[in-house]
């Protein structure tokens, strides 16, 4: 008779310990402005667990945005670029691109109305256009959720440490990673609305006037032509040249 084959049953992962339930657990948010210290040693490393301080009176985060248009006289397009960048370099900005027609700076936020009012004296303004976006609000929430996940990691950090069962070590370091992939694409975001903030763009676009045209010289009046009288003896008399005079 033929052996009975050994049948094998896997059984169901352990339910998660009630550590582990507890760390994942809503948790209130931060006050703004406090940092978090893990209980039990550092969660990530010192650059990457900094917090950007946020002051108590939140200031408007303000992006702006500006398209000018110039008309300078014929031939002075390169001319003027040259100035608008020297002017951008003074105040501090610098160039981001730039083309036979156009220019695109980046300037100083926090001058940007006294700078922008500079590019407008170098030609006719014939086209202008502010647009201003307030990212506050975005600003604030991301700065909240840092500290919110880095708190969270704290305390996770902290289990991942009095934690023997490996399969809950698995499952804690596989959230770790989550929530660390988290916080790097919310500081991602908060560098470049940063920049936003802090670097105005203007888009500088120049045209020409029509080439002067020269003065129209006056027209050379025709000789007269001799007069030919019907008759000959008519002719021999000189009466023609008598006819042809102006009066």
């Amino acid at each position: 008779m033929a052996p009975a084959m050994e049948s094998t049953m896997y059984a169901a992962p352990p339910e998660p310990s009630a550590d582990f339930a507890e760390s994942m657990a809503p948790i209130p948010a931060t006050p703004v402005g406090h940092s978090v210290q893990a209980s039990n040693g550092p969660v990530l490393d010192a650059d990457q667990a900094t917090v950007m301080p946020v002051p108590s009176e939140q200031r408007p985060r303000l992006i702006y945005t500006a398209q000018l248009g110039l008309t300078v006289d014929h031939g002075q397009t390169v001319t003027t670029l040259d100035r608008l960048l020297a002017t951008t370099l003074d105040q501090g900005g610098y160039l981001s691109t730039r083309d036979e027609r156009q220019l695109v700076v980046r300037i100083p936020s926090g001058n940007f109305h006294a700078i922008y009012a500079s590019f407008e004296q170098l030609g006719d303004v014939s086209a202008r256009q502010v647009q201003v976006q307030d990212v506050s609000e975005e600003f604030h929430d991301l700065e909240v959720r840092i500290e919110s996940l880095t708190a969270l990691i704290a305390r996770m950090r902290a289990l991942l440490e009095r934690t023997t069962s490996l399969d809950e070590i698995l499952r804690i370091e596989s959230e770790l990673g989550r929530l660390v992939g988290e916080i790097d694409q919310a500081r991602g975001r908060l560098r470049f609305l940063g920049s936003r903030v802090a670097w105005s763009t203007v888009t500088i676009t120049l045209s020409e006037r029509p080439a002067p045209t020269p003065d129209a010289q006056p027209a050379t009046p025709a000789a007269p032509r001799p007069l030919q009288m019907p008759i000959d003896w008519l002719n021999q008399t000189g009466l023609a040249p008598l006819l042809t005079l102006e009066n």
